[in-house]
């Protein structure tokens, strides 16, 4: 088997000159001479281009109408539990968003390393420019589902909110009539 492979290695390498040549004609052809001389140049405007993208998707983000979704599965109409609700979705969220920092700076860790590896340090910088912008164009399909999302969340939030402002009023009748109770109690022993 291994003298076998040995023999078509060599027979490659006698015909590569012929099997290489319309990609060596291709590499002499003025565009991509032309593509391999300015390549920095290409990835530093690709390079603005992403951030010009993320700027656009940002302002998208900012002006798109949608309406937030309903949902009725869990009602709340005690203030007490819209409290706890609140204070257990506070710590709750801030737990998602570290948890959802380290996975995208692994992704990214994942993504920045699998690209130097992949590609020629020459062409390392292009290549990254174009991952970017093809990680920005799913950003864009996406925009509207993440609006959506963050104004359901937001209402749903704001209705817990209104909740459980009302728990000050349910303490403070609660105290007054622990007072009034204490007091009968005091007048019950004298």
């Amino acid at each position: 088997m291994g003298l076998r492979l040995k023999e078509r290695y060599s027979e490659f390498l006698q015909r590569q000159s012929w099997l290489l040549r319309p990609l060596n004609n291709l590499k002499e052809s003025v565009p991509v001479q032309l593509f391999i001389t300015y390549r920095d140049q290409i990835a530093l405007f690709l390079y603005i281009l992403w951030i010009a993208g993320c700027g656009y998707w940002i302002y998208k983000f900012m002006i798109i109408k949608v309406r937030p979704l309903k949902y009725s599965f869990v009602t709340i109409t005690d203030p007490q539990d819209a409290r706890v609700f609140l204070s257990f979705g506070i710590l709750g969220a801030v737990f998602i968003v570290l948890f959802s920092f380290f996975i995208l700076k692994f992704i990214y860790n994942l993504f920045h390393g699998g690209i130097y590896k992949l590609l020629p340090t020459r062409w390392y910088s292009i290549g990254r420019s174009i991952s970017y912008l093809i990680i920005l164009s799913f950003a864009f399909t996406y925009i509207k589902h993440a609006k959506v999302a963050g104004l359901t969340i937001y209402n749903r939030v704001e209705e817990l909110v209104d909740i459980s402002e009302q728990y000050d009023e349910v303490v403070l009748k609660n105290l007054s009539d622990m007072q009034e109770l204490f007091r009968r109690m005091d007048d019950r022993i004298e």
